[in-house]
């Protein structure tokens, strides 16, 4: 369902990479951005190919799909009152106060090791 990628929806300012003897090039989403690149820009954001030792790439992006949530503000209807005071403390202080406003809003994506 959500197994493709439309490349052509990649941010404006968004890296692609150009390497193809690197070993990682299948699982980078840097690397098959740039090889599904059909938008004729005349200015992008490359990979500098001199930085590239044939080890760990710094650049690496996994294209591996993670499933996200958006929003939270009805998960805490059925919470008790008397529990909810504790559980958004205890948010706030994992978070920020205002990393928990933008994940109880929708407005930033809550990922799983969130």
């Amino acid at each position: 369902m959500f197994n493709t990628v439309d490349f052509n929806k990649m941010p404006a300012n968004y890296t692609f990479c150009y390497i193809s003897e690197c070993p990682q090039k299948d699982q980078c989403l840097r690397y098959l951005a740039a090889s599904h690149q059909q938008v004729k820009k005349s200015q992008i954001l490359v990979v500098n190919p001199s930085l590239y030792t044939g080890e760990g790439c710094r650049f690496f992006k996994d294209s591996t799909p993670v499933m996200v949530a958006y929003g939270m503000k009805d998960s805490f209807l059925d919470v008790k009152a008397i529990h909810s005071t504790a559980i958004h403390k205890a948010l706030y202080d994992e978070f920020g106060r205002s990393s928990f406003f933008h994940f109880r809003d929708g407005s930033r994506p809550i990922y799983p090791e969130d």
